[in-house]
């Protein structure tokens, strides 16, 4: 009997894994098709030059560079490392990046916030965009601490160093020290979180705090498969919940990382509930949700009262404009990126009215379109997203660099990531067996879902790139096994020959 429901769970186990796996794949080698497409953006004769190139780099990483996996190359990777926090000390020290768009809007509050002036609160862009407010108020202590803007782009540096640190930190412990460096070496080489130090915007430290969430988390995956004690399932579920909540403060990304933590308690509770005494198991689960939850809740919660009560700003740090991402993610004139078509609904405070203006915009969109319409949408909103290749002089990366060399930079910027994809996908493919890879696919299935809804930018991949590096994780560690295992049968082959 007692194997009869063991077959059962592994059975259930093996399908709900399955299908995130398989949705994963799907959804990513998605991503590489219309970032194969975005190589073709400077003509067809340079987009295949650059296709050919690709292939060729990708080609000697898979048939040649594999047996620099092995142990005794860890140096190599170590040094990569050190050169990618070299480049990001020195980027940071050096950048004289200008300040535009919400970046301004931000750094001029800041600026009077650090002489205790509050009035900016009243403008027309923080009583809509109030969740600005904790950001702006962290500017404004750096600024007052320091007197200078460079304060801003040197603690950038600083929480890009410590995002690299991160990487390394998870993926050695969910894999092993050996792929975890060579992850964290393609990670602290890639052009764009290097070029982020130059942008005044909240994705670097929020990111710090979330992957500082995921690590607790990824913890308490390990702790229970080895031995659940409730105890330690509660202290790193409430830590989860603490850093989600402060990573939510700066940007509201983080509540993805809340429902992947959410989905994958349901996840865990369905493929073992067999196992174990169902009534105790779901109250546990239930109890490790509802901690974790309730700390993120109350994070949020007390800086909200304080921001109020201290008459900082009216608004706290709501988000009320929701519907008004939805409607810009699904406006066909933009392909789901900004656009003011439909800005008046912004001037509906009350939730309801917002509510309903909304779903007239969204009835009026797709009445007006076809099914092919509606198709050729999503596909294209898909490639400004995820396939159109991140220009990196946009980040202002190209100050003391010629032209070509920012080009340069550019499509080296876009090989990693397409690489990386790869990488992510043939580990998908070949590994096929449950382990605590689900939990990322689970996290990265979510921003994939979340921006097929709402609106996009290029920069919005700082985040989902960030997760599908952990992935990518899963793909260097099938290589390495691969290499070893052939290794190891050389080694039996020629034992047996003498």
């Amino acid at each position: 009997m007692r194997n009869d429901i063991n077959t059962i769970a592994s059975k259930r186990e093996t399908i709900c894994y399955n299908s995130i796996r398989y949705l994963s794949i799907a959804f990513i080698t998605a991503m590489i098709i219309v970032s194969m497409n975005g190589l073709f953006t400077n003509g067809v004769r340079f987009g295949a030059l650059v296709l050919v190139g690709l292939l060729a780099i990708l080609g000697i990483v898979i048939l040649f560079l594999r047996k620099l996996f092995v142990e005794k190359y860890q140096v190599l990777w170590i040094v990569l490392v050190l050169v990618g926090i070299i480049i990001r000390i020195a980027y940071a020290i050096t950048t004289e990046a200008p300040i535009i768009s919400d970046q301004l809007a931000c750094f001029n509050a800041a600026q009077q916030a650090a002489q205790n002036d509050y009035s900016w609160t009243e403008s027309s862009y923080f009583s809509k965009w109030a969740y600005q407010i904790p950001f702006v108020l962290y500017e404004a202590l750096l600024l007052k601490v320091f007197g200078t803007v460079r304060a801003l782009y040197f603690f950038n540096g600083v929480f890009s160093i410590i995002t690299v640190l991160e990487v390394y930190l998870i993926v050695k412990r969910v894999y092993n020290k050996r792929v975890s460096l060579v992850v964290t070496a393609f990670f602290s080489l890639f052009p764009q979180y290097i070029a982020s130090i130059s942008r005044l915007y909240n994705q670097s430290i929020s990111g710090v705090f979330l992957l500082i969430a995921v690590y607790f988390f990824v913890n308490y995956v390990i702790k229970i498969k080895e031995k659940f004690d409730i105890g330690i399932a509660l202290l790193y579920c409430g830590l989860t919940g603490l850093f989600l909540g402060i990573s939510n403060l700066f940007r509201s990304e983080a509540i993805i990382g809340l429902i992947a933590v959410i989905v994958w308690f349901v996840y865990y509770f369905v493929v073992n509930v067999k196992r174990k005494k169902w009534h105790t198991f779901l109250l546990s689960i239930l109890l490790c949700i509802v901690v974790t939850y309730a700390i993120y809740r109350i994070v949020n919660s007390s800086v909200d009262f304080m921001i109020v009560n201290l008459g900082i700003s009216q608004y706290g740090i709501r988000n009320g404009n929701l519907f008004w991402y939805i409607v810009c993610g699904l406006t066909p004139e933009s392909y789901g990126g900004y656009s003011s078509k439909y800005g008046y609904i912004l001037e509906y405070k009350n939730p309801d009215e917002q509510y309903e203006v909304f779903k007239k915009i969204i009835a009026d969109i797709f009445s007006s379109m076809s099914l092919k319409d509606v198709l050729v949408f999503f596909v294209k909103k898909q490639y400004y997203m995820w396939g159109e290749v991140f220009d990196i002089r946009t980040s202002s990366f190209e100050n003391g660099y010629s032209g070509t060399m920012s080009l340069i930079m550019t499509y080296y910027n876009h090989f990693i990531y397409i690489i990386v994809m790869a990488f992510s996908v043939i580990g998908l493919q070949k590994r096929k067996t449950s382990n605590y890879c689900s939990f990322f696919m689970i996290f990265f299935i979510g921003f994939f879902m979340a921006f097929v809804i709402k609106s996009i930018e290029a920069t919005y991949r700082y985040t989902p790139i960030l997760v599908l590096f952990l992935l990518f994780a899963h793909g260097i560690d099938y290589f390495i096994n691969m290499h070893s295992l052939s290794v190891s049968f050389q080694i039996k082959k020629k034992a047996k020959i003498q």
